[in-house]
């Protein structure tokens, strides 16, 4: 390239100066033979990109997606930022104050020890630069923690470069732009749902492998069993009674395999109680048919896959912490699928806390209506009503891309009575009576889900710091679509010792961008008697009611005026016609 010429090139630097960047005017550079190249050091991050854990969660304020924290505990958002060059850099945010008081966060980078940081009470999003200490940061990936502090909304982070900041790179060649493929046109809720169902968890190459065709053979190898252990139940049906209790430990590199020779070639009737109380086992390719008694994961670690388990009439319990509940098939159940328990609340220093289950692409079909309580598809928690103070109530599961079809069993397909849990990207589809429930929990992340043929109220819930967003409910009756739980005394007296409540007021809730389809009406309070503390405080915002009655509240125990009050309810939008409903997810 000849130097000889001067040529003039549009240089932009994006600095932090309000929302938008800030373009200086061209100016004139003599270019050399590998004409330079001038990027810009500065770094933008959405907030909600980041790993998070509850109190932190995402959502959409003003049209703008955010991160959000719900309450006061110490939960972290966690970002790999990767830094184009060294250099001294400045953190800022683009942030808002929901309440109007509520103005800090901590932040740490590299590991560094935590620092407090008071951003200012802001009641539009607004871009602010930290004016403490500057930060020397390698070119690569760098890390960033944020830890909750109080309530507070954060759309953008910064990493502002100093004035220095430029890198000299070699022109780019010239090439044609990558090609992409199209976006996707249809629905994710449409696919990934439910069991495939032809799976089972296949032996490792090399593992010693034992073949029994009989109930004592099987106990003798699995109360024997060693880590990579594979034992293998010959095709047939297998009557049981008794008890069993396997107590040898696998590793994560080596569990234990219990299989069936095929999927479904296996067939265990009968009255026995199976409990896997030795951790890190993988149980595959077995049928439950009929049986009295149940399979408990009382070991942590445990794989429960590629099972069927059909007209059971005791569920596969979980006492235990970090299984994983995959691809299995529940049909016909008499009673509940499956029971997720917590330790006693009166278990003191004793508790043993059980959480981190992970439950995803199983099956619940067909399941008749029970003419009491008690036929959850999956209940996680007792719901025990004002705790001791130091008793920690959460399970922390995700349940995710199951299908519920037809499964009538109870009012709560699925009955959440514990804290921070993630329900998300699951189909449920006719189930009559049976809904959403969350009993009596708190900090729970509800999203991404569909139900259709809904003979229930869509979402019922009790507890604080919910949070209910973009799900999609289809109903067929004349009920609310929204149902709040007010404080309700108990007159069980095993909740006496601990305040005598069954059900506790929705309190700070956020139920956001929801689409409802023919409920009757929008909003109720969830009728009861003896109710010491009305439901308060949740934001209810974004929801779309398509084909219901333009009746904003249903109430039944206070006027519409005293619930409007107690809450906040704006910008929810209702139609009087609505495009076609979604296909069926399953």
């Amino acid at each position: 390239m000849s130097q000889s010429s001067t040529v003039r090139r549009n240089i932009t630097f994006e600095v932090l100066q309000g929302a938008d960047p800030v373009v200086v005017d061209p100016v004139v550079v003599d270019p050399v033979v590998e004409d330079p190249v001038v990027v810009s050091k500065n770094v933008t991050i959405e907030a909600e990109s980041g790993q998070f854990t509850l109190p932190f969660t995402e959502v959409n304020v003003d049209g703008v997606d955010a991160l959000y924290v719900v309450d006061y505990s110490a939960g972290t958002s966690t970002y790999s930022v990767d830094i184009p060059a060294d250099g001294i850099y400045k953190l800022g945010f683009r942030v808002k104050s929901p309440t109007g008081s509520h103005d800090s966060l901590y932040f740490s980078i590299n590991g560094a020890a935590k620092v407090l940081y008071y951003t200012g009470k802001y009641t539009e999003f607004t871009d602010i630069t930290y004016a403490g200490a500057d930060y020397q940061l390698s070119k690569g990936i760098n890390t960033l923690v944020l830890t909750s502090r109080e309530k507070i909304t954060i759309d953008k982070i910064y990493f502002i470069g100093d004035s220095n900041n430029v890198i000299v790179q070699e022109e780019p060649a010239v090439s044609d732009p990558p090609t992409e493929d199209p976006p996707s046109t249809s629905d994710p809720l449409l696919n990934g749902n439910g069991a495939d169902l032809n799976y089972m968890v296949s032996a490792p190459a090399g593992s010693n492998v034992s073949t029994v065709t009989s109930i004592s053979a099987l106990d003798t190898k699995a109360k024997a069993a060693n880590p990579g252990d594979v034992i293998i139940i010959k095709n047939g049906t297998y009557s049981t009674s008794g008890s069993a209790n396997y107590s040898r430990f696998g590793t994560a590199a080596a569990p234990i395999y219990l299989l069936a020779e095929s999927k479904g070639g296996v067939i265990f009737t009968g009255s026995r109680s199976w409990v896997v109380s030795g951790a890190h086992w993988v149980v595959s390719g077995v049928t439950f048919s009929a049986t009295s008694q149940g399979f408990r994961l009382a070991g942590n670690n445990i794989r429960f896959s590629g099972n069927i388990l059909k007209d059971i009439k005791s569920p596969l319990a979980i006492y235990s912490s970090n299984n994983e509940i995959d691809n299995n098939i529940w049909s016909g159940t008499i009673g509940q699928s499956i029971k997720h328990a917590q330790p006693s609340i009166d278990c003191g220093s004793s508790c043993k806390y059980m959480k981190g289950t992970h439950l995803h692409h199983n099956t619940f079909k067909d399941i008749p209506r029970l003419s009491n309580n008690g036929g959850e598809a999956i209940m996680a928690g007792y719901g025990y009503g004002n705790l001791p103070p130091s008793y920690d109530n959460s399970l922390e599961l995700i349940i995710e891309n199951n299908l519920f079809d037809n499964t009538r069993g109870d009012p709560e397909v699925i009955s959440l009575k514990s804290d921070k849990n993630i329900i998300r990207n699951n189909c449920f589809v006719n189930n009559g009576w049976g809904g959403l429930v969350i009993r009596m929990g708190s900090d729970n992340m509800i999203t991404g889900n569909q139900f259709s043929n809904l003979n229930t109220t869509g979402v019922r819930i009790s507890g604080s710091r919910n949070t209910i967003k973009n799900n999609y409910f289809e109903g067929v009756g004349n009920y609310a679509a929204i149902s709040f739980h007010n404080t309700v005394k108990s007159s069980d007296t095993k909740f006496l010792p601990y305040g005598g409540v069954a059900y506790i007021a929705a309190d700070d809730n956020i139920i956001l961008d929801n689409q409802f389809y023919n409920f009757g009406n929008f909003l109720r309070d969830y009728k009861a008697s003896s109710i010491l503390k009305f439901s308060e405080n949740t934001t209810v915002s974004g929801n779309d009611m398509f084909l219901g009655s333009n009746t904003h509240i249903a109430q039944t125990t206070r006027t519409a005026a005293e619930f409007e009050a107690d809450h906040k309810v704006s910008n929810n939008t209702f139609r009087s016609s609505a495009p076609a409903y979604r296909a069926s997810c399953k």
